[in-house]
């Protein structure tokens, strides 16, 4: 009678112990799918396609800059030879960069400003392509026409982190140019980060006209 009552006990023991440990585990599971759930509904970065609906008040904070391999990925404008004078400079014929003005009246539509993806410097679609090597073919035709590649970025980030993305964007725009055939002396490049927006708002509409190459020209 004690060994079939110690064989019950023993059976009884060991399905309260499996009952426990399929509870426990389905606890963890549902545990780690609802915060997997609470991060993607608490996350502020989209794709541009999708558009933020609302800006995170604290979006410095919680932005995060690519990896430094991330952005030096396809990045061979290091190789690209540097103008041999900067505007301004002594035995550059050149004046300041001040003197250096917005396109106007046809060359306007030329020179016009380029975008780019959130946190990325490298040109995407035909246009933007099509945009640099007709700028490029007017530059080739007229040696003495000098350009200044501005590199500017939205609000969101760092300081630092988006005048080193949008010297990087300049710098990109500048490498497609010389590689279409036009001087290196003829190209300048300047960032200013995310401090001279083109528009003042807050939406990520406005952060994608932020998000530009901006071009200034000098003509002698």
């Amino acid at each position: 009678m004690k060994r079939h009552l110690s064989s019950a006990v023993l059976c009884a023991l060991l399905l309260l112990s499996l009952g426990a440990c399929g509870k426990n585990k389905g606890s963890m599971w549902e545990k780690e799918n609802t915060t997997s759930q609470t991060n993607q509904d608490n996350s502020t970065w989209v794709s541009d396609d999708d558009l933020l609906t609302s800006v995170d008040e604290n979006a410095d904070e919680d932005f995060i800059a690519l990896k430094e391999e991330d952005l030096k990925s396809g990045f061979t404008d290091e190789a690209i030879a540097q103008p041999k004078f900067s505007p301004g400079e002594q035995g550059s014929g050149l004046p300041g960069m001040q003197h250096f003005r917005d396109p106007s009246a046809l060359l306007g539509e030329l020179f016009c400003n380029l975008y780019f993806n959130t946190d990325d410097h490298i040109l995407r679609g035909k246009e933007n392509l099509a945009a640099v090597y007709k700028m490029a073919d007017y530059l080739k035709a007229h040696p003495n026409t000098y350009l200044i590649i501005e590199g500017h970025c939205d609000e969101r980030g760092p300081e630092a982190y988006n005048l080193a993305l949008g010297t990087r964007r300049a710098q990109h725009v500048r490498s497609l140019l010389i590689q279409h055939g036009v001087h290196v002396d003829q190209l300048h490049t300047i960032s200013y980060g995310k401090e001279q927006p083109e528009t003042w708002g807050h939406s990520p509409q406005d952060w994608a006209k932020n998000r530009r190459a901006h071009f200034k020209i000098y003509e002698k």
